[in-house]
């Protein structure tokens, strides 16, 4: 049965109180809450002074009524957590969970960090993105049916679609700019149309469909300083779907050196070949991916900070996709056939300067290939 949002912050620390009697914590009024932003959650950071209290200090967070998306945040928390990627849920059920609580998201060192330091990150969170890349990929399989069956427009998108992320995020009813597009709006055909029309990976890590995250950025990374460990959180995305996915936000906090510190890290990790065109075709392909979810599939599926588009903008958007990438891949084989080496590629000077990859920014890429010029 699902939990109604807490009245109060009393009422919160009293069901928290009572889910963790277990555990030392006896007395709501020896609780401090805070209520933390959540968009369309709520979210109280709930503190216990008891000395016997183990954990002290926990996140309550209560879900907007919503079985197939709580489902899938829960089941993928239990996975992942059983994978050493995430911190198991103290307690959990229905529409609502109990965290431990952590303020060491990994953004805080990131961020300012030099870019010697950042690629030793890029490398630990690639490493992250491959521990949830192990993870068996049975447990979406009747959620995705479910997703079907809630949107027949989905039945033919394949499992390792970048759609799949999109859908799992979506929700029509957030507020304001950041309401969802309505699934319910496209066809069958359309989604086929689409999904045909999607650049597929060059690389065969790219290709593999994978448990993912699907918003794995330092901000959603838990860097446990004790132990020395990475753990993920906010799972709204997860699902399973191409190993990419894990990787949009990388490329816009890195340049080339930390491109090909990730990629050939995640290689490795996953035991795939790792020669220096494996890294430079499967860091095009992460470029590539976040060129296609923030400038088609967000603004299409999801939203873009407020910007939608419809199927015949997207399709229009992907047009010239193909053709240019053709055009990086043969242009990297000649490279390597002349045994002119890797570097002197188009490929690698777009991994090399091509930065700005997080908006609209298909048409620079496509115009950045080696494309004959039109005339």
């Amino acid at each position: 049965m699902a939990l109604p949002f807490p009245e109060s912050c009393q009422a919160a620390a009293e069901f928290v109180v009572q889910k963790l009697a277990h555990r030392g914590w006896s007395s709501a009024d020896a609780c401090k809450v805070t209520e933390m932003h959540g968009g369309s959650s709520r979210v109280y950071a709930v503190e216990c002074s008891e000395v016997g209290a183990s954990p002290n200090k926990v996140v309550f967070k209560v879900y907007r009524s919503d079985p197939l998306r709580n489902c899938r945040m829960l089941t993928a928390n239990t996975v992942f957590s059983e994978a050493g990627a995430a911190q198991a849920h103290v307690a959990a059920a229905d529409n609502w969970c109990i965290e431990l609580f952590s303020d060491s998201a990994l953004y805080h060192v990131f961020d300012p960090a030099a870019e010697d330091a950042r690629v030793k990150w890029l490398v630990r969170i690639a490493h992250l993105a491959a521990q949830i890349g192990s993870v068996p990929t049975d447990w979406f399989a009747p959620i995705r049916r479910d997703f079907q069956t809630l949107y027949p427009c989905l039945v033919d998108v394949p499992e390792d679609s970048p759609i799949w992320p999109c859908v799992a995020y979506n929700d029509p009813l957030k507020p304001g700019e950041r309401a969802c597009a309505d699934l319910g709006k496209f066809t069958a055909a359309q989604l086929q149309q689409l999904s045909a029309a999607l650049p597929l990976p060059a690389s065969e890590a790219g290709r593999a469909a994978v448990s993912t995250h699907g918003d794995l950025h330092p901000g959603n990374i838990i860097w446990l300083s004790a132990p020395d460990e990475l753990k993920v959180m906010d799972l709204e995305f997860s699902c399973v779907s191409n190993a990419l996915q894990d990787f949009m936000y990388l490329p816009e906090r890195s340049t080339g050196r930390g491109r090909r510190a990730f990629s050939s890290a995640y290689l490795e990790a996953r035991g795939l070949p790792c020669t220096e065109a494996d890294v430079e075709i499967f860091a095009l392909d992460v470029i590539v991916a976040t060129l296609v979810h923030y400038g088609v599939l967000r603004p299409l599926l999801m939203e873009w900070y407020g910007e939608n588009i419809d199927m015949d903008e997207a399709l229009a958007r992907l047009e010239g996709l193909g053709p240019a990438l053709l055009a990086i891949q043969a242009d990297l084989e000649s490279n390597l056939a002349k045994v002119q080496g890797v570097s002197s590629s188009s490929c690698a000077g777009i991994v090399d300067n091509f930065l700005k990859v997080r908006g609209m920014y298909i048409d620079e890429f496509i115009q950045a290939s080696p494309l004959p010029a039109q005339g």
